[in-house]
């Protein structure tokens, strides 16, 4: 997505924000942006404290999802002080530097999602498993950056900050292109630069996550409503699996003759060996689980990415009629706050969805002793 935040409009509005609005709007700010960095460092502490598992390539996706996220979080206060002072107080140099790391945070998360959403597609539409060599994973992920830093690089180089038009105390920082001035703002190159950036950072990404999703969840569906499940252990397809505590004793441990292995596209279970009925209600349950987590993922990015797209489309390609309502600034402000939740709420899915997630947030934040196993879950090399 695009990650310019319009404050120049100059014009006073006729709607007064109220102070109570004015608060409410800072203090969820301020939660939203404490709860972002301390659950994206704890998405990225969780990854790195269990060096001797061999984790999927989604959880690595995560990982640096929650990292563009963390970068993007630092970037924030900057903005929402220039949005309420009007004015850009931090000077030139971090005009163009937050500019940028900004608009390469939100190149790599949407990227992220977009990569996820191939993995888990390719793995349920093809039935294979989905390997990458070292090499190839470090390429993707430096291809994400390195395109990041390639969009973003036209902002630094011409992000700057000018005095305003009005206040004699009051900057804006914008970005100017050759022979552009705030008259000719925004200039004919300027617009195309960003409609291929929102083509760049949120349309084409946005476009894989609807359709990567989109076919999961059309997979599983005919899946729950054929009311198929395939229970042998030689058809299984696994990202991870959910092993018997070894550390039950002896006479409470059942025996391999009460056992079943209950296969699906998303995990393998061992359970005690009950009636079939019971067995296949386990299987359709997790799949629920995982169909109600794709449904949170594209609701999150579509509820909480579109409005301010469609604001900052409106700004740049139908700015007069628009930005003369007397609710433009208003509107705009809760635009931005939302557009600052999925990084909070993001770290937030992963704990309540994933046990992996779940139980390494509670390791962190209990501060217990790093453990050799992490509640006997194995992840695999294998998507």
């Amino acid at each position: 997505m695009n990650s310019t935040i319009n404050t120049t409009a100059p014009g006073p509005t006729t709607f007064t924000e109220p102070q109570a609005s004015i608060g409410f709007r800072l203090t969820l700010f301020g939660v939203v942006i404490f709860s972002s960095l301390v659950g994206n460092f704890m998405v990225v502490k969780a990854y790195r404290q269990q060096p001797h598992l061999k984790k999927p390539f989604t959880y690595l996706l995560v990982t640096n999802l929650a990292i563009a996220e963390f970068i993007g979080t630092l970037c924030l206060p900057f903005f929402q002080v220039y949005d309420e002072l009007k004015s850009w107080p931090f000077g030139d140099s971090m005009c163009r530097l937050i500019n940028a790391c900004m608009l390469i945070s939100y190149f790599v998360i949407p990227w992220s999602l977009a990569a996820i959403a191939f993995v888990r597609c390719k793995a349920f539409s093809s039935g294979q498993l989905f390997h990458l060599s070292g090499r190839i994973t470090t390429s993707v992920l430096a291809l994400m950056w390195i395109s990041g830093l390639l969009v973003s690089g036209p902002t630094y180089i011409f992000a700057k900050q000018i005095k305003a038009v009005y206040g004699n105390h009051n900057y804006w920082c914008i970005e100017l292109f050759p022979g552009d001035t705030l008259t000719t703002f925004p200039s004919a190159e300027l617009t195309r630069y960003y409609f291929v950036r929102f083509i760049l950072n949120f349309a084409l990404p946005g476009l894989i996550i609807i359709m990567g999703y989109g076919g999961v969840a059309l997979k599983l569906k005919r899946h729950l409503t054929n009311k198929k499940c395939i229970c042998s252990p030689s058809n299984t397809q696994v990202t991870s699996v959910i092993e018997l505590d070894p550390e039950l004793p002896a006479k409470e441990k059942p025996s391999s003759e009460d056992i079943a292995v209950i296969s699906s596209p998303s995990c393998t279970l061992a359970l005690p060996r009950e009636n079939p009925n019971a067995k296949l209600n386990q299987v359709k349950n997790m799949e629920h689980d995982l169909l109600r987590m794709i449904y949170i993922i594209v609701v999150v990015y579509l509820v909480c990415y579109i409005p301010y797209q469609t604001v900052f489309l409106m700004e740049y390609f139908w700015h007069e009629p628009w930005m003369k309502s007397e609710y433009y600034a208003i509107i705009r402000k809760y635009v931005y706050l939302i557009t600052c939740l999925p990084s909070a709420l993001h770290p937030i899915c992963y704990g309540t969805m994933s046990k992996f997630y779940a139980q390494a947030f509670s390791t962190v934040m209990l501060c217990k002793k790093k453990p050799t196993k992490l509640s006997n879950i194995i992840f695999e090399n294998r998507q």
